[in-house]
């Protein structure tokens, strides 16, 4: 399956291997897969590929489960959740862990694929599961010249198909097939567990005797776990985590295309007209070094220059264009001394601090002037008519007032 990102952002992403199948003739279950988790950064327009996989089938040994996989459309591996071990008659197939490499039967004797590679299986005797897929190479079939051992399952690069269940001569009905994403089949009279499928294939379970196995049949390894050559914001990877069927699943964090940048400028005054923030305004004259102290929504400049806002939302942060104050006049230097109130205002607002008659305007967030006028010490500005919001008062030729109309 092909995704296409359609919004650029930081996205929460979820990988997760299946488990193993069950043994049908014994309480024995399958080795769980393990789940990759991390905040990834994707642009839209982007390709990728994804696979899910599939618990392995439950037999009289468990089929391996299938590894789950986020990958470029170039075939670049990104994240990949290993599956789990298929259970044999004796013991529980292995579970997942945090190794890139595949792990080995339970048993020890036989090996899991390396760097990308399918896992290994027994090749004397009967009854042994298949090896699971790994992303470059298909896990190993176990048939030394016997038709009671299982299928190893495809590599992600070569479909990611599960073992096929069945004896080699396709003559039992009652087989346990890998999961989908690469796990290893058995026979319908295999006791050894398939391989589960991942970056590395699990290895096949071996029945009791063959390759060196003296104490019981050996449940399948488990498939390895991926998440190198790519930049994660913060990430981990849960070893044993899913005891179902894999998921590759992405939640939208948040999108910088989606954050407002935009800016209000009234003489040395910079406003963002973001309501949201945080804010941190910049020194774009010295190479956009942050300004001590200045994360309001407002800024007030005390000496010309160049300033941009940056604004943050979750992990996503983006940076307006810079706004350039030529000089500082005296009123917007002391602008602290006059406020207005009350605020929220309702029907009129009253400046204190005036010591002489000033002109004034009103407004929006956008920078629309909606009224203006003249007010003297002690009088009243009228702003019955304006709609609820968040409004600037101009007093003279720089001073600011922020206020909110209910």
């Amino acid at each position: 399956q092909e995704w296409t990102v359609s919004i650029t952002g930081w996205y929460y992403l979820k990988v997760g291997g299946a488990a193993g199948g069950n043994c049908s003739l014994s309480t024995n279950t399958g080795g769980k897969g393990s789940e990759f988790r991390g905040e990834i950064f994707l642009q839209a327009g982007q390709v990728y590929k994804i696979l899910v996989g599939q618990v392995g089938e439950t037999a009289a040994a468990g089929g391996g489960g299938g590894g789950s996989f986020f990958v470029s459309s170039t075939n670049i591996p990104i994240a990949i959740g290993g599956g789990g071990g298929g259970a044999s008659f004796s013991v529980d197939g292995r579970f997942a862990t945090n190794s890139h490499d595949g792990t080995s039967c339970s048993s020890s004797v036989i090996q899991g694929g390396l760097n990308g590679i399918g896992g290994q299986v027994c090749t004397s005797g009967f009854d042994n599961g298949g090896g699971g897929g790994g992303f470059f190479g298909n896990g190993v079939n176990a048939n030394s010249g016997s038709n009671n051992n299982g299928f190893g399952g495809a590599s992600f690069i070569n479909g990611g198909i599960g073992g096929q269940g069945g004896r080699l001569d396709l003559t039992c009905t009652t087989d346990a097939e890998g999961g989908f994403g690469g796990g290893g089949s058995t026979s319908c009279t295999t006791t050894g567990g398939g391989g589960g499928g991942g970056y590395s294939g699990g290895a096949g379970g071996s029945r009791i005797f063959n390759c060196g196995l003296l104490v019981a049949s050996s449940g399948g390894g488990a498939g390895g776990y991926f998440s190198d050559g790519f930049s994660f914001a913060t990430s981990l990877i849960a070893p044993a985590f899913n005891s179902g069927n894999g998921q590759v699943s992405l939640e939208l964090l948040c999108s910088p295309d989606n954050i407002n940048v935009t800016t209000f400028q009234n003489g040395a005054t910079l406003v963002a007209n973001d309501v949201t923030g945080p804010y941190q305004w910049l020194d774009c004259d010295n190479n956009f070094a942050p300004i001590s102290g200045a994360t309001n929504q407002i800024f007030n400049a005390t000496t010309p220059g160049n300033y941009a806002v940056a604004i943050s939302q979750v992990i996503c942060s983006d940076t307006s264009a810079c706004l350039l104050v030529q000089s500082i006049g005296i009123e917007e230097i002391i602008n602290t001394e006059i406020t207005a109130y009350p605020n929220p205002a309702v029907n009129s607002i009253e400046i204190s601090g005036l010591t002489q008659q000033q002109n004034y305007s009103i407004y929006t967030m956008q920078g629309d002037e909606l009224l203006k006028g003249s007010v003297s010490p002690n009088e009243k500005i009228d702003v019955s008519e304006l709609t609820n919001g968040i409004y600037f008062l101009k007093i003279g030729n720089g001073g600011t007032l922020k206020f909110i109309k209910e």
